[in-house]
């Protein structure tokens, strides 16, 4: 999924890349803490060695306690908490693209029956500003997919997670990476319309003028 990503990389047409670049993604998880509490088992026999002196491992019986299964539960809360509020903003960005693909269809329209020069002016200004923010976003967007998917791995290589909660996870990233790219390639097509119209436009009005 990750190369699917990756091909998107130098897909934007060079007139509508901006300069600007993007922004960290901060995922502010904390780190897991390994707690362990031995408990002494007697040997039954009063010749022995006292079991806090033993050197033996097998004398202690190391069972979790209720404090580390709640830290446990508290830090699996977290991972996925932090991993919706991802989520949310990857779907608020997506929706911008695709609101976004929308509207320089509906400029494309406008502009090919507009008969005012300052019209259009406006009408390509405000395709430029939308492009520019979009792309900024889009690249966020890539970045912040890349990273959910190798935090997944990782929480699942670690053990850190629940089978449930990973299988979330994988499949939202999933899901998120194929509608990312599906409304990426809509939102091109759209300036790349956009763009000949205005060439074709410009074509016959000079077309004309000539004649």
């Amino acid at each position: 999924m990750n190369d699917r990503l990756a091909d998107l990389g130098d897909s934007l047409p060079s007139w509508a890349m901006d300069d600007e670049g993007q922004g960290d993604v901060e995922t502010g998880f904390t780190e897991n803490i390994p707690v362990a509490v031995a408990t002494p088992i007697s040997t039954g026999n009063s010749n022995s060695k006292s079991t806090w002196a033993t050197n033996n491992p097998e004398d202690f019986d190391f069972q979790p306690t209720s404090a580390e299964e709640n830290v446990k539960e508290g830090e699996q809360k977290q991972y996925m908490d932090a991993f919706f509020r991802d989520v949310d903003s990857i779907k608020t960005d997506i929706e911008h693209i695709t609101n976004v693909t929308k509207r320089i269809g509906d400029i494309h329209e406008e502009s090919m029956l507009s008969v005012s020069e300052n019209r259009e002016k406006e009408l390509s200004q405000e395709v430029r500003g939308m492009i520019v923010e979009t792309n900024r976003k889009a690249k966020n967007t890539k970045t912040l997919l890349k990273v959910l998917k190798d935090e997944t791995s990782k929480l699942d290589k670690d053990k850190t997670l629940q089978s449930s909660d990973l299988r979330v996870r994988e499949n939202l990233c999933n899901t998120l990476t194929r509608k990312f790219i599906d409304e990426m390639k809509l939102y091109q097509n759209s300036q790349q319309d956009y763009k000949t119209g205005i060439k074709k436009k410009a074509s016959r009005q000079i077309k004309t003028i000539k004649e």
